[in-house]
């Protein structure tokens, strides 16, 4: 964890889960897709880590919590969490895109966003890729516990499970939460994308 913004003691860090200790049931029901080993088995890692973390919240007695990547760096004002809807997760940084391979340059997001008022909007019709940072209101990490145990369907790295199962609702613009590291694995992302407010690779 380096230098989040955030005071001293106001977070738990969660440790990373290295992919020899990946919990068998996410290893199992993990998506194969065309991921090699190696990536499939980071991303079940990265999963297992946000489901600790979730199952921290409910051991706290599910008030809430913002969960950050370990590179998330807050570069501007937080809304207070009684601000944000209890209908869904809010993303609090990261990358939306109209389809998960957009193009980097396709105008009609940049038109899309200059019609954001901000600070909450809805996020119905895009897709969330690279979370950074997001909001779980209160009861619902339970719920994500209970889901990500039961899902049929095939687990994946957080920000494309949670995006799947449509509970991604709602995003904060500008993102109050940037990545430090100034780079990004997303496909056809640039050098960087990972510092930017627009965030959009």
């Amino acid at each position: 964890m380096q230098n989040t913004g955030l005071p001293t003691g106001s977070f738990t860090i969660i440790p990373g889960v290295m992919p020899v200790d990946v919990p068998s049931w996410v290893s199992t029901n993990f998506i194969k897709g065309r991921l090699s080993e190696d990536r499939r088995a980071g991303l079940a890692g990265a999963f297992s880590a946000h489901y600790r973390a979730w199952e921290k919240i409910v051991a706290d007695g599910d008030a809430g919590g913002i969960v950050l990547e370990s590179d998330a760096a807050l570069c501007r004002n937080l809304p207070k969490a009684k601000d944000f809807p209890d209908s869904g997760i809010t993303a609090l940084g990261g990358n939306f895109r109209f389809t998960a391979t957009a193009d980097m340059k396709d105008p009609t997001v940049f038109k899309w966003l200059g019609n954001i008022e901000g600070p909450l909007f809805d996020v119905k019709g895009l897709v969330w890729i690279n979370c950074v940072a997001y909001y779980i209101p209160p009861g619902m990490a339970k719920f994500l516990v209970k889901m990500a145990m039961e899902d049929g369907r095939k687990l994946r790295s957080p920000d494309n499970w949670l995006s799947n199962m449509k509970l991604v609702q709602h995003a904060v613009w500008p993102p109050p939460f940037l990545t430090q590291e100034g780079t990004s694995n997303i496909v056809r992302s640039q050098k960087q994308d990972g510092g930017s407010d627009l965030y959009l690779c």
